[in-house]
């Protein structure tokens, strides 16, 4: 039986491979008095400084999460919101539209600076990526690409948005890509052994070629299957194909 120590050990990783089991590892062991949990090695929240925490409540949700694990830094998106926050004992609260934040543990990231927000839409999932080349000219340049799935509020339309979050405190927008409606809502995003993006629907994945992602949209002139005039142009993503049952 494993008696617990009076204090915890704190693992150590020798070996950096995300394991406590290498030969000059340490494994973690939590305190019988702990009130932490096993393995604990840092917690940040929306606080805007995160050294600095005034936060003290708040409605608003973290949606999704994606490591750059080169460089530690972590992007998430966070649902809109009220933040109550309090200073010297007084508690004001502080309204903040979805988005995209950049958090690296020990930093002190302006949490406002560090994010890009979406006023109108919920940011719902995120892929964070430095191997995705990004055209610029008739060249390519390497950024740490952060891709978002939004949905509007009103549910109706959703879009990629992807953003340039190579300085992890003046995250930029690089384009925002509509969807068609006829696919479905965007509710989740990955990619695939061989690099494409992989955008999920209620019914439908929808297949993007990243080379083609900083392209303008295109517009096809199709008949909509609504009140618009016929032969009215609708915007489709360049590099796009769709599997499933839209």
């Amino acid at each position: 039986m494993l008696i617990c120590p009076i204090n915890e050990v704190v693992g150590v990783d020798a070996d950096g491979d995300g394991n406590f089991v290498g030969p000059n590892d340490t494994f973690p062991i939590p305190s019988a008095f702990t009130v932490g949990f096993p393995g604990r090695k840092a917690i940040v929240n929306l606080s805007r400084s995160p050294l600095f925490p005034t936060l003290t409540g708040t409605t608003r949700f973290i949606n999704d999460v994606s490591l750059d694990g080169g460089s530690g830094i972590i992007g998430a998106v966070i649902g809109s919101g009220f933040d109550t926050v309090t200073h010297s004992g007084i508690s004001t609260k502080e309204r903040y539209e979805s988005c995209y934040r950049t958090f690296l543990p020990g930093a002190d990231l302006d949490g406002v600076a560090a994010s890009y927000f979406f006023p109108g839409y919920n940011a719902k999932r995120l892929l964070v990526t430095t191997d995705v080349p990004w055209r610029v000219g008739s060249g390519f340049v390497s950024l740490r690409l952060a891709m978002v799935c939004l949905v509007a509020v009103d549910n109706h339309t959703s879009k990629l948005a992807i953003l340039n979050a190579t300085e992890p405190s003046a995250p930029g927008l690089l384009n925002g890509i509509e969807m068609p409606s006829k696919y479905g809502l965007l509710q989740g995003i990955a990619r695939d052994d061989g690099g494409r993006i992989i955008l999920s629907t209620e019914t439908n994945l929808l297949i993007l070629d990243p080379l083609l992602l900083s392209k303008p949209m295109r517009l096809l002139a199709r008949t909509l299957p609504s009140s618009a005039p016929s032969g009215t142009a609708v915007p489709v993503p360049q590099g796009f194909c769709a599997l499933g049952a839209g």
